[in-house]
């Protein structure tokens, strides 16, 4: 299966394993009415270089244990189509709380084009 997601190395059942529990843990937060707001995860996600280059860093060290890093596992994980949606989504909530600082959640400044 992980093959047929575009994963082509040796470890790729242990990434994708990762990658799907961050997502299982994300999707419990949400569904069972969690705070996502400066939330720290215990569960690090496993990504790509090029993704590791668009988190934000703090004293030389990447943040990938905020919601940025699990918006793009979901990204690495859906097809284009879908995840466009959740990008929109993203936007008209930023746009309906624009006083809300995108960095507590891990969001760099250019988080739209990243997307």
């Amino acid at each position: 299966m992980a093959f047929q997601l575009g994963f082509k190395y040796s470890n790729s059942h242990k990434i994708l394993e990762n990658l799907l529990h961050c997502i299982t843990i994300l999707r419990n937060i949400c569904a069972h009415g969690g705070r996502l707001y400066n939330r720290l995860f215990t569960r690090k996600p496993r990504l790509s270089r090029k993704e590791k280059s668009l988190l934000l860093t703090e004293n030389e060290n990447l943040i990938n244990n905020k919601l940025f890093s699990y918006i793009l596992v979901l990204k690495s994980l859906s097809n284009s189509n879908d995840f466009h949606l959740v990008k929109e989504h993203l936007i008209l909530i930023y746009e309906g709380y624009p006083l809300i600082d995108l960095s507590h959640y891990g969001f760099p400044e250019n988080w739209r084009e990243v997307l």
